[in-house]
């Protein structure tokens, strides 16, 4: 029986509530800033520029620069470099696609990285992960349904979105003993420096001043929601608050009717639940087959 006593665990539920939220704000400023005009690279940027240089400013005063060492620069350089892309991939599909239909991809997410750990974390192939990893490809195929004239080539886009953060996550876990401040400030590097040269060079900024407050506020809410979802995770088990993950669509969903005007249909509510169920039985199998499984958390 776990000793954290029963309050901490509910604060930590309620902290890691806020940063699923956040994670949903994050996509829906994405959205309605690509739908105002802005090119996904832009939007990238503004994400990861002003997640940058916020924790360098929290961080810098307190930790100094030895914050900004990693113990293992190339691991950690490669995990940054699949976040980026993650959210890169993702930003390019919402130029196409609902906020929910992308967010019910994410959820694919256990499904990836339970396959990507068998061969490069050495996780054994059991019945029961293969039962998860084959339930979880049928809600995704649902969503998806490559074969109907509703299909879209910028799915593509998501499920690459969904392989990326699966391959951060595993990387994550072989960082585990990297300090939380050096995850994020290299997370920021990474993606800031890259999209740099092109941004600055040829770009379109924003105009009116609603678009640059969300401008502003991406970055906020990238930070915010990281910083959120580690405390969550010093104060719970990372058993009580998975399920918690999935969250998400219903903050998404009700986002997007509120912006948009956007409703899910039938396809990512069923194809949805499926892999919702799928993701908390690969949850319920880590638990009781791995019981030192590295703490899962939202991507963003």
């Amino acid at each position: 029986m776990s000793s954290v006593p029963i309050d901490r665990k509910l604060r930590g539920l309620a902290i890691f509530a806020m940063s699923v939220a956040l994670f949903g704000c994050i996509d829906t400023s994405a959205k309605w800033l690509i739908t105002a005009g802005l090119a996904p690279l832009v939007v990238v940027f503004a994400r990861y520029a002003g997640h940058l240089m916020l924790i360098l400013a929290v961080t810098l005063p307190t930790q100094g620069t030895a914050v900004l060492r990693s113990v293992s620069p190339r691991l950690q350089l490669a995990r940054s470099a699949c976040l980026f892309l993650s959210t890169l991939f993702n930003f390019l599909a919402l130029r196409h696609l609902p906020l929910s239909l992308t967010t019910a991809i994410l959820f694919s997410g256990p499904i990836f990285t339970t396959l990507l750990s068998i061969p490069l974390l050495g996780e054994r192939v059991t019945p029961r992960r293969i039962a998860g990893v084959v339930l979880g490809f049928v809600g995704v195929l649902y969503i998806v349904q490559p074969w109907s004239e509703n299909f879209s080539p910028a799915m593509i886009l998501s499920i690459g979105s969904v392989l990326s953060v699966s391959m951060y996550f595993i990387l994550t876990r072989r960082l585990s003993h990297e300090a939380n401040a050096t995850h994020q400030i290299w997370a920021g590097a990474v993606a800031t420096l890259c999209l740099a040269p092109f941004i600055l060079w040829q770009a379109t900024w924003p105009e009116r001043p609603m678009e640059w407050l969300i401008f502003a506020l991406i970055g906020v809410f990238g930070l915010s929601s990281h910083s959120l979802a580690a405390l969550a995770h010093r104060m719970a088990p990372a058993s009580v608050l998975a399920p918690m993950i999935y969250l998400q669509l219903l903050f998404v969903s009700s986002l997007a009717y509120l912006v948009f005007g956007s409703v899910p249909g039938p396809e990512v509510l069923i194809g949805g639940a499926i892999i919702i169920a799928a993701g908390l039985w690969l949850r319920h199998v880590d638990r009781i087959e791995t019981p030192a499984t590295a703490n899962p958390q939202p991507r963003g």
